[in-house]
């Protein structure tokens, strides 16, 4: 059974953890487990990066080619929608449709707050399951 790539990360950065608490200092265990990287990265065509202030467990993700940031509103149709790509992530917002919702500015920005802290709070990796924040 081939693992997904998301489980061969798990598996890199368990393998990171184990390496930490038995007393591999951080600094080293790219070079420690650069093998299991080049091999993945071979597999899969995707570059890994390594966060070495990492807190949560997860130094190794996969490297995002930097494309530019943008946000701007746009109407198709009878939506007014805003749309954005924000340090790689690209999120979407509705702020009116005719006779169900009218929203300000300030009720998005305030919605998007609350998003971003449950985000944040939540125990699992939002890209790895299905989960209800609210």
């Amino acid at each position: 059974m081939a693992f997904s790539m998301i489980d061969q990360i798990d598996v890199l950065n368990g393998v990171a953890k184990s390496l930490v608490k038995l007393g591999t200092d951080i600094s080293k265990i790219q070079a420690v487990m650069a093998e299991d990287v080049a091999k993945f990265e071979k597999d899969t065509g995707h570059k890994l990066c390594f966060k070495k202030d990492c807190t949560n467990g997860n130094w190794f993700s996969i490297a995002m080619p930097n494309k530019k940031d943008y946000a701007s509103t746009k109407k198709p149709y009878a939506v007014r929608m805003i749309s954005a790509r924000i340090n790689n992530v690209i999120i979407s917002a509705n702020f009116y449709k005719p006779g169900v919702y009218d929203h300000s500015n300030s009720h998005v920005a305030q919605a998007l707050r609350i998003l971003a802290d449950k985000i944040e709070k939540s125990p699992v990796r939002l890209a790895d399951h299905d989960y209800k924040l609210i």
